[in-house]
């Protein structure tokens, strides 16, 4: 398999260098793999997502998306909008807007009609099996339906790569391992690539790989697992 992202001596520090989240981590991911990025709260999981989804940028040391820097990609947003899909432990939805409102933001923006995106989202709520919910409100939703919204969100732009943060953390053990059948029927039919970090063994089993971290770094294998 190629390679998606790669990530080279990779450093993030916070407040003057006095927190060092990531510490000259290298990794590299291929494309349509289901990895589970693991270890103990502030190992440095989330910082890794958030630089590979774009959202911040490192310290010191190189991300790669097929081979090209970030810092040659363009404009960031825009890559961010037709390559990557993001879900959240907290949903994120905008309380405001209904379902199938929340799962159309993300197209605004794209080289989509707006009929077309409309077609698409319509869909992919009776596919999730939301359509009697698409006008429904966040608050009158179950935390499952919520993050079935999300995960349509996330998909709506039809991205190469979904990173999701601890996606099943606010779910029941029944919400979650639909959350994590659907998420993993979805790698499987559009050949996606997944990046998860979680806290929970049985949510890192789904994946096809663990990456488990330790102060920054990439714990080399066989060492004692920190989930």
């Amino acid at each position: 398999m190629s390679s998606l992202v790669e990530a080279v001596n990779v450093g993030m520090e916070f407040d003057d260098g006095n927190v060092r989240a990531l510490n000259g981590l290298s990794l590299d991911i291929e494309e349509g793999g289901f990895v589970a990025l693991t270890g103990p709260s502030g190992c440095g999981k989330s910082s890794l997502l958030s630089i590979i989804g774009s959202l911040e940028v490192p310290s010191s040391g190189e991300l790669r998306y097929r081979q090209v820097p970030y810092g040659n990609l363009g404009e960031l947003a825009a890559f961010r909008r037709t390559h990557i899909g993001f879900i959240f432990q907290g949903f994120h939805l905008i309380p405001t807007l209904s379902a199938l409102e929340n799962i159309l933001v993300t197209t605004f923006g794209s080289a989509a009609s707006a009929r077309d995106s409309l077609h698409r989202a319509t869909e992919m709520l009776d596919n999730l099996g939301l359509n009697q919910r698409r006008n429904h409100l966040p608050a009158q939703l179950s935390g499952g339906e919520r993050q079935r919204v999300a995960i349509a969100r996330a998909l709506i732009n039809d991205p190469e790569l979904i990173l999701a943060d601890e996606p099943t953390g606010s779910l029941d053990s029944k919400s979650a391992d639909e959350v994590l059948d659907l998420i993993s029927d979805i790698r499987e039919k559009r050949g996606i690539t997944v990046i998860m970090v979680t806290h929970d063994s049985a949510a890192a089993a789904r994946a096809d790989r663990i990456v488990r971290l330790r102060d920054g770094q990439v714990e080399p294998a066989g060492a004692k697992e920190h989930l």
